[in-house]
């Protein structure tokens, strides 16, 4: 279903079934803003809204599309005038719910490391068993970026790289982060051992 919002005084959400049909509505003045498809902001959003919001404000930064009722929107001249915004719009509500593949990647990526950096900064500044405990740096800043470079450095060849990524996984609602106990206190006893290894 393709959303817009009605052209009266309050806000309305409605909805058609296709595109040539919110393209009529749009030409009769019935429209007032299109919804975006996809690029919800507020409580319950996903990684795939968060990352086609600033993606598509990036790649149509002339547009100004504007942020309402807790989606981004374009007006309803906007659409009518411009097919590749309603291709787009096309694609995002029928075919891939991706705007930009390389950005949702980088933006998943980017989430998953620090959610981990975060669970084994944690362990570490908690753990005053560690032998090294009192070489740790003083602040919890600190130690999170120690850990963001200790699992960001390494190469392919490098027996010490450790692969983070096969660790953790976005949970099914789409935004949330998550790796088991085991999988976090695994991770950080590989953290230790590389740290260990640069001292």
């Amino acid at each position: 279903m393709f959303r817009y919002l009605k052209n009266v005084w309050y806000e309305e959400e409605a909805q058609v079934a296709t595109i040539e049909e919110l393209l009529k509505l749009c030409k009769s003045g019935d429209v007032k803003r299109v919804i975006i498809p996809n690029t919800y902001y507020g409580y319950g959003s996903t990684l795939i809204d968060d990352s086609n919001r600033r993606s598509i404000q990036r790649h149509y930064s002339r547009a100004r599309f504007k942020s309402e009722y807790y989606n981004l929107t374009m007006s309803a001249s906007q659409f009518i005038r411009n097919a590749d915004y309603r291709e787009f719009i096309q694609e995002l509500q029928e075919q891939n719910p991706v705007f930009d593949e390389q950005d949702y990647s980088e933006l998943e990526s980017e989430t998953k490391l620090n959610h981990l950096v975060d669970e084994i900064a944690y362990v570490l500044i908690n753990d005053d068993s560690y032998e090294l405990f009192e070489l740790l740096p003083n602040t919890l800043s600190e130690v999170k970026d120690l850990v963001r470079e200790l699992l960001e450095t390494g190469n392919w060849d490098d027996p010490h790289t450790i692969e983070w990524w096969e660790h953790v996984e976005v949970d099914t609602d789409g935004s949330t982060p998550y790796a088991t106990n085991e999988a976090v206190k695994e991770l950080t006893e590989l953290v230790k051992i590389k740290w260990e290894e640069t001292k």
